[in-house]
């Protein structure tokens, strides 16, 4: 499993992504986008476990910006 920023057809620029705009989505809200790729091997378990680890990784995030007062 890989992550990376964007729409994975946007991979690598610095603008807007056109399918998260068409989607939807503002263009600074399509620069917010994280992806998430899964191979073969990949089970459903891992992307569960992916999406709880994230969950964890931005509460971090959100009380440490609120203690430092940037949120």
């Amino acid at each position: 499993m890989s992550a990376g920023a964007g729409a994975a057809c946007s991979s690598g620029s610095l603008e807007p992504s056109h399918v998260m705009q068409a989607a939807g989505l503002t263009a600074a809200e399509s620069k917010e986008g994280l992806r998430f790729s899964f191979g073969h091997s990949n089970s459903e378990q891992d992307g569960v476990e992916a999406a709880a680890r994230l969950v964890e990784a931005i509460a971090t995030v959100r009380r440490a910006a609120r203690h430092s007062g940037r949120l």
